[in-house]
């Protein structure tokens, strides 16, 4: 009989021992079985009779810290089982001074796991790229940080050095000063020009090329052996207004009347005094308060005793908007219409100029009003109720953050890696999907700083499908419909880190 008790799984041991392996196995009955196996394993004239004991002695052991039994002294005692080790507790050690000693715990063997020689460690970290065998630790990759700030993007109307300067549009920057110092070294007229202009206090009056959510920065050392880029931090100005003419969200359209109330518009009342007023309001941020209080100085300041008579209010327990007809304005004076007669009004939050566009892109959508027309007749609730307020009332709650969110969108022109950001957003605006580095909350007021550090946890990398070079790169920030939004000339800054290889790709041992 093989007595290696190493040779043998626990399934096989159980088997061998004849024990059931349930819950009822318990350490007494396990040991009652061990004893009673050993005494007939002494009582029979077998040869190999002292390495069969130990071999069932093992078997209890082995099945007890399966099992996760406690063996007691008891138990100890009954199978004639080797005692523990006797640690001591402490190991005196001398010191240095006679009347000093060290005191330190022993620490016996198998307590610690020996160490493995360093030689022959091997790494269980996978690797994302090939090592060779020159530097192996050294040769990775290279991450740092590249900072952009719109603040310092390229200029407009680049400077003419063979216009004179009273006829030039604008004045030169300091770029294409170097710029004409170097190209036109020949000329000694050109060269002296340019060096009065640099004493010129004039030559700081210029503008730039592109907007500051919509511009190309040349690289002055180009990027190589790039392997990822991510989008580490960015720091900006919220100068975003959601209503503003830029948008189209500052504008709406009411028509107000006057109708015999005997008979009703919808049976062919008559109908007098037809005004249409567009409505518009200076952009910016408004709280809900502040733009119904906007809203109803524009009715009241009109001349049209019908638009005096439209009132817009707030219910704050449903956060929604609704239009209503008011009696009195706002001095207590009653706003009553001719006798026999009603006022009535019909609202159309369609842009003027672009009446067919997306509605969600107007100011009725985020005053909460999912249709484009409302009616008097169709639409005016007389008698409110818990679901319903008086009036005109929007079917969604008063929503004035505009876009809930911004895409930055990093165009590197490669065209080498996948899709980072799959958005859809299905507008006729068209842009880039695989150029969307990232999506930051707009979660700042307006003109606060707005942060973005990945505190989210949610990285926004772009990995290539092979080391790239980069140039320049195309920076815009986009809304959440994917247009280009309008920071009121706010300057923003973003840290893209880069990862890069330490030896170039074709040097690579494989």
């Amino acid at each position: 009989m093989d007595t290696n008790i190493d040779n043998y799984n626990n399934n096989e041991i159980i088997s061998l021992l004849k024990v059931r392996n349930d819950q009822s196995l318990t350490v007494d009955i396990l040991a009652d079985k061990i004893d009673r196996t050993i005494q007939k394993v002494k009582q029979a004239d077998i040869d190999d009779n002292p390495e069969l004991v130990k071999f069932f002695q093992d078997c209890f052991v082995r099945i007890s810290l399966m099992k996760g039994f406690e063996i007691t002294e008891i138990h100890r005692n009954t199978l004639a089982l080797a005692p523990l080790p006797i640690v001591p507790d402490n190991i005196v050690v001398p010191g240095r001074d006679d009347n000093m000693k060290i005191v330190e715990p022993k620490i016996y063997a198998g307590n610690l796991t020996q160490p493995q020689p360093t030689a022959q460690s091997v790494s269980a970290y996978a690797r994302p790229y090939a090592r060779g065998t020159v530097n192996p630790v050294e040769r990775e990759t290279i991450k740092y940080l590249l900072t952009i700030n719109s603040k310092f993007r390229p200029e407009y109307k680049p400077y003419n050095c063979n216009i004179e300067v009273e006829q030039q549009e604008t004045f030169p920057s300091q770029g294409d000063l170097i710029r004409d110092k170097t190209f036109c070294r020949n000329s000694p007229a050109i060269v002296k020009r340019v060096v009065e202009l640099e004493a010129c206090s004039k030559s700081t009056n210029r503008g730039y090329k592109n907007t500051e959510t919509d511009f190309i920065v040349e690289l002055q050392e180009s990027l190589s052996n790039v392997v990822s880029i991510k989008l580490a931090g960015l720091e900006m100005m919220n100068g975003y207004y959601s209503i503003s003419e830029y948008l189209g969200t500052n504008v709406f359209r009411i028509t107000t009347y006057q109708f015999d109330e005997t008979m009703p518009p919808i049976d062919g009342g008559n109908i007098g005094n037809v005004s249409e007023h567009t409505i518009s309001i200076s952009q910016g941020s408004y709280s809900v308060v502040e733009l119904m209080e906007t809203i109803n100085c524009v009715f009241l300041a009109s001349s049209h005793i019908e638009l005096n008579a439209v009132e817009l209010k707030y219910d704050c327990i449903s956060g929604k908007f609704h239009f209503v007809l008011r009696t009195e304005d706002e001095n207590g004076d009653p706003i009553v219409p001719p006798a026999g007669m009603a006022f009535g009004f019909q609202l159309d939050f369609r842009h003027p100029l672009y009446p067919y566009r997306s509605l969600f892109y107007n100011l009725g959508w985020m005053m909460g009003y999912r249709e484009s027309i409302y009616t008097m007749t169709g639409s005016y609730i007389s008698c409110p109720s818990t679901t319903c307020l008086l009036g005109i009332g929007g079917e969604a709650p008063v929503n004035l953050i505009g876009t809930h969110y911004f895409l930055v969108e990093v165009d590197d022109f490669n065209n080498n890696n996948p899709v980072v950001l799959n958005y859809n957003c299905d507008t006729e605006f068209s842009f880039n999907i695989r150029n969307i580095l990232g999506k930051v909350p707009n979660a700042a007021h307006t003109n606060e700083v707005l942060f973005e550090d990945s505190s989210d946890r949610i990285f926004k990398s772009r990995k290539y499908f092979g080391p790239v070079k980069i140039n320049k790169l195309k920076i815009r920030i986009l809304d959440e419909n994917g247009r280009q939004i309008n920071l009121n000339n706010s300057d923003f800054t973003i840290n893209i880190e880069v990862e890069t290889l330490n030896t170039p790709y074709k040097n690579m041992i494989r």
